[in-house]
């Protein structure tokens, strides 16, 4: 029993521990990842609108009236989205599917030559022997209705069986329950949590927690103001290049940026692909890769540097790596929370390594006096 005590008291041992706790956390979070999942969207929320909330509450407004204004104000943006950007989105989709049988003759005559010159396969010859009694257009127009018509949609690719239902059901009431009570107590949790702490690592404790709080304050709530800026400047500069579906592309495109990479890649390719269809020249799309180009430049040189700034502190091929691994173990959700997630953990990685290489395990402090001794 001694010599177990021994061994677990050698500096090396704690770094064994620390490391195999948060093989355990991690296994903890998979097992747990739906309810996990709901729960960090909630505290997102509450996280994002707390500094609001905080500020009536300094000009004297009660907490929960404070709350009740910030909901109101979630509300009327979602009625204006419902009453004015939504019939323009159903409008621009309308008239995209009235022009398919104009795209399906676009591609006959400009881009199956092109294919052709380029793979030797002979795809006008291919189209008018298989494909030439085929109603193309009709078909896409059908399909694209059924999926316009939101009972069908919301049948076929949300609700995929009852308890599909009742989960998603739950976890609209459930999230924003818990995010009004987490807005309503976060401050007393806050202190809640600190006192629960021991008294030797407290200070530690609230220097790891400010750190966490800059990091997940400058992504969460500079993240988010930056996707507003790139959905205007992009809705703006497709607009002005008259792509078809501008508006849906432009916003798209920004609120994807939350998940780094993803705005761009989405934007990029379906703008290019639409002006193909609809300005089948150089011109148009060269005015795509303008825009985007632009706003990109802007959005990594003036917009995030301002904004965000450099306080995440993960290299890009973190970045990349954490969204891959959230993104296989929680899927898109995953995606979504890579970013800030691993930004957390590596306040508590730096805190590790530092503690780890100033450690007499790692210095050599003994080897040092037994030499010398």
């Amino acid at each position: 029993m001694q010599d177990i005590l021994e061994i677990l008291k050698k500096p090396g041992m704690k770094f064994f521990f620390f490391v195999l706790s948060l093989g355990l956390l991690a296994v903890f979070i998979y097992m747990t990842r739906n309810i996990l999942t709901a729960l960090l969207i909630a505290f997102f929320i509450a996280y994002i609108f707390d500094p609001v909330v905080d500020a009536f509450e300094r000009r004297r407004v009660p907490r929960s009236v404070a709350i009740l204004l910030v909901v109101v104000a979630l509300g009327v943006a979602g009625v204006f989205v419902l009453l004015i950007l939504f019939p323009l989105v159903s409008l621009e989709i309308e008239l995209l599917l009235k022009k398919i049988p104009r795209y399906l003759e676009v591609v006959k005559t400009h881009l199956l030559p092109i294919i052709d010159r380029v793979t030797n396969i002979d795809f006008n010859t291919l189209y008018a022997e298989y494909l030439s009694g085929v109603d193309l257009a009709g078909m896409l127009q059908e399909f694209s209705g059924k999926i316009l018509s939101p009972v069908a949609w919301s049948i076929k690719s949300t609700f995929t069986g009852v308890v599909n239902v009742i989960l998603y059901v739950l976890n609209l009431v459930i999230i924003p329950v818990i995010a009004f009570y987490l807005l309503k107590d976060i401050d007393r949790l806050k202190v809640r949590i600190v006192d629960l702490v021991p008294a030797s690592y407290r200070e530690a404790f609230v220097a790891a927690f400010l750190e966490i709080d800059e990091v997940l304050s400058s992504f969460l709530r500079g993240q988010l103001f930056v996707c507003f800026l790139l959905a205007a400047i992009y809705t703006v500069g497709l607009l002005i290049v008259d792509v078809p579906l501008a508006i849906v592309i432009g916003f798209v495109a920004g609120f994807a940026n939350i998940v780094p990479y993803l705005g761009v890649a989405v934007g990029v390719t379906s703008a290019l692909l639409l002006t193909l269809l609809e300005h089948p020249d150089l011109v148009h799309l060269l005015g795509v890769i303008g825009v985007f180009t632009v706003a990109q430049t802007m959005e990594g040189m003036v917009i995030t540097p301002r904004i965000v700034g450099d306080r995440v502190g993960l290299h890009p091929v973190v970045v990349v790596v954490a969204l891959m691994i959230w993104g296989q173990f929680f899927g898109f959700l995953g995606m979504l929370v890579a970013v800030p997630a691993t930004a957390v953990l590596n306040v508590f990685l730096k805190r590790a390594v530092a503690r780890y290489e100033a450690s007499t395990f790692v210095r050599g402090d003994s080897y040092e006096k037994g030499v010398t001794g």
